[in-house]
């Protein structure tokens, strides 16, 4: 009986060896970065700072990312982008004094009725083309007052060509808690005599930063004037596709000015297709990689009695690219003189477990790569108020099995052999129960 159970014990390991499931290949990941966490823990998180180089060359959703240990186990991770936060509260006024001057301005006071904290009011005045300057005061007792902020417009313009107009009705100050506010809305050109003020809403606004950082172009290009064209151009290329590009901003000499703007991006300038012939090779063909809007906006400038106000960052939310063209419409006027640009990208960071590894190996660039699914996002926050450690990053280099014939496990690389022994102990065991139920009758008799 006792050899019965162990030839059942050597067919039972044979078996599982051959059904064993290969490792996943990371063979199949082009690109790799070293990662060292100096204060291994078994508690907490680790996180770093995800490069440019990363976003190069990964995906563009990054669902191609695998953070692997030392001992060959795949570590879950997220990735974090920490956008900033905003969060606006209505601050109640009562307006009264509601009055004009014809041809010259028109005023409103909004009572608080106490000491609110407030940094933003929202203007709604009638007209469909206007400029306007806005000037705010404050007052404790209505009666003496300070001003607040000066030299604010307000401006609302059709767009040409059948685009959306611009308009700005909202005007930041610094945080005031004064219980009244003096709203003056001086007249612009072609304004009627009266200016209608039809409402004042007031917002404490708070949040905070996004987790940025600056990045330098490799290359500006900028035309004054395009050919056949009254616009203006300016091409940037960052250097690595795919960035995630917050917000760019521009600037001008000069003092006063409103102009649209479209952006449009890409992340290469050549693409290559291939055509397939029913006979002979295929056919590889170059072509320019056509460029996608990314939204239309507007740049302005307007300077008054020493004071200017201006608005000149593009708003992009994260959106990737490598090359961003920038085209100004001048329409009749004179092309803007186009001084610099700064470019503003998000700093996405990969938090993951901090174990007791030192060191992983971030592999990245496999286009056929599944999303990951891993429970660590639902408790990453809990783990990260526990403790929370840097990780350094090495230089992204490929990854030398790249390309390489995957490494097949023993049982699978011999598997004949395998068989030829399970197929012997296979034989035996039956000889042996053969004999034992030969022997049976005797025991009987």
């Amino acid at each position: 009986m006792k050899s019965l159970l162990v030839a059942a014990a050597i067919v039972g390991f044979a078996a599982a060896a051959c059904s064993e499931n290969p490792p996943v290949n990371w063979e199949q990941w082009p690109y790799r970065m070293p990662v060292t966490v100096s204060q291994p823990a078994g508690t907490g998180v680790a996180v770093f700072d995800l490069p440019p180089q990363v976003f190069d060359l990964s995906r563009e959703d990054n669902l191609d990312l695998r953070l692997i240990a030392a001992n060959g186990r795949e570590t879950a991770y997220i990735i974090r982008r920490d956008a900033g936060e905003e969060q606006r509260e209505a601050v109640p006024a009562t307006l009264y004094n509601q009055t004009f001057i014809p041809g010259l301005e028109s005023a409103v006071t909004a009572d608080f009725g106490g000491k609110l904290m407030k940094n933003e009011i929202v203007i709604s005045t009638a007209g469909s083309n206007f400029r306007r300057e806005v000037e705010i005061a404050g007052s404790d007792d209505g009666q003496t007052w300070s001003i607040v902020r000066s030299g604010a417009f307000l401006f609302r313009a059709p767009a040409a060509d059948g685009a959306s107009g611009w308009e700005r009705d909202a005007i930041r100050f610094p945080d005031n808690d004064q219980r009244y506010l003096r709203i003056r809305v001086k007249h612009g050109p072609g304004d009627p005599d009266q200016i209608e003020i039809d409402s004042v809403r007031a917002w404490r606004v708070a949040g905070r930063l996004p987790r940025t950082v600056s990045t330098d172009p490799v290359s500006v290009k900028w035309t004054e004037r395009l050919p056949n064209s009254k616009d203006s151009e300016l091409e940037l290329d960052l250097g690595m596709a795919k960035q995630p590009v917050r917000e760019l901003t521009l600037t001008f000499a000069d003092a006063n000015f409103l102009r649209r703007i479209d952006v449009f991006l890409r992340n290469r300038e050549i693409r290559t297709e291939k055509i397939q012939r029913e006979q002979g090779t295929d056919l590889v063909r170059q072509m320019e990689e056509p460029w996608s809007p990314a939204g239309s906006f507007s740049v302005h400038r307007f300077s008054s009695g020493g004071s200017v106000d201006e608005g000149l960052t593009i708003q992009l939310k994260g959106k990737r690219a490598r090359f961003v063209k920038i085209r100004i419409r001048n329409q009749d006027d004179a092309p803007l003189q186009f001084q610099g640009v700064q470019v503003v990208r998000y700093n996405d960071q990969l938090l993951f477990p901090n174990s007791n590894e030192h060191d992983y190996w971030l592999y990245f660039g496999n286009p056929e790569a599944t999303a990951p699914q891993y429970d660590f996002r639902e408790y990453a926050s809990r783990m990260e108020q526990e403790s929370s450690v840097t990780a350094a990053t090495g230089g992204v280099e490929g990854n030398p099995a790249y390309g390489q014939p995957p490494e097949v496990p023993w049982p699978e690389r011999h598997r004949w052999l395998v068989w030829g022994v399970l197929l012997a102990i296979l034989v035996g065991l039956a000889l042996l129960v053969y004999r034992q139920a030969a022997l049976i009758p005797r025991r009987e008799s």
